[in-house]
């Protein structure tokens, strides 16, 4: 795929955001036009690609929405095009992705990492209570993983996956309640809906006959709400393996 950039960061005040941030600062327009990402991306599905683009903002990302949709009668590969972060987005934006069929992956790890910055100094409460709205977007059936946008935060699917369900800061505040998985579903958003993203769900992400597979064993059951997922709990992995029976 080809990967294109609609803003910068929240930490810097760069992502593209509705409003002011908490300050009072303005938030910068998208990087490119909403006529130059519509070029950027004719040009590259007419070849076949299917497009990633960041968006940490929610402003940055209805300009890629929009673009994604002017451009659909060029899209030649069944890969999703998606967009990458969706920190801030609206659930009317999470709507209207489903509806056309735009894929996402949501940076779940800033409501451990920058929560409390998010909350305090960048975004305010409103906003920061819906960072990274996974409820929004498995409840409009939204095609998304999740990701750490490493090493901006470590490597640790156990810990997203951790991170989506308890959604407490560092501060060991909560934020954004409404917004958590379910263990079972985030769980999903690592597998089963991550090959989905890929365009790879008919070899691999589910456990069936046939499909590849890498497991884990873990010293302690994952679907226990008592239990702190993170890689302490890892006892060994086993790579490459195909599936002989189904569950």
């Amino acid at each position: 795929g080809v990967k294109c950039f609609s803003d910068g960061s929240i930490q810097l005040q760069t992502a593209s955001i509705r409003n002011k941030y908490l300050d009072g600062s303005e938030a910068p327009a998208p990087l490119m036009s909403n006529n130059k990402l519509i070029d950027i991306f004719k040009h590259f599905q007419k070849l076949g690609f299917n497009i990633v683009t960041h968006a940490n903002g929610d402003f940055a990302a209805k300009s890629v929405i929009n673009a994604y949709k002017a451009t659909a009668d060029y899209k030649k590969t069944p890969l999703l095009n998606r967009i990458e972060h969706l920190q801030t987005v609206t659930q009317d934006d999470i709507k209207e992705m489903a509806e056309h069929n735009i894929g996402g992956s949501f940076f779940i790890n800033h409501v451990y990492y920058f929560g409390d910055l998010h909350r305090d100094v960048f975004l305010g409460e409103e906003k920061a209570q819906n960072l990274d709205p996974l409820r929004w977007a498995e409840n409009a059936n939204m095609t998304f993983t999740i990701h750490t946008d490493a090493p901006v935060t470590p490597i640790s699917p156990l810990e997203s996956i951790q991170i989506a369900v308890n959604r407490i800061t560092k501060n060991g505040k909560v934020l954004g309640e409404n917004q958590r998985l379910t263990r079972s579903e985030a769980y999903k958003k690592m597998t089963i809906d991550a090959a989905k993203l890929n365009n790879t769900d008919d070899y691999e992400g589910a456990i069936k006959k046939g499909n590849v597979a890498d497991f884990v064993i873990l010293n302690k059951n994952p679907l226990d709400t008592n239990v702190v997922l993170n890689d302490d709990l890892i006892e060994m992995t086993i790579c490459n393996s195909e599936v002989v029976h189904s569950i």
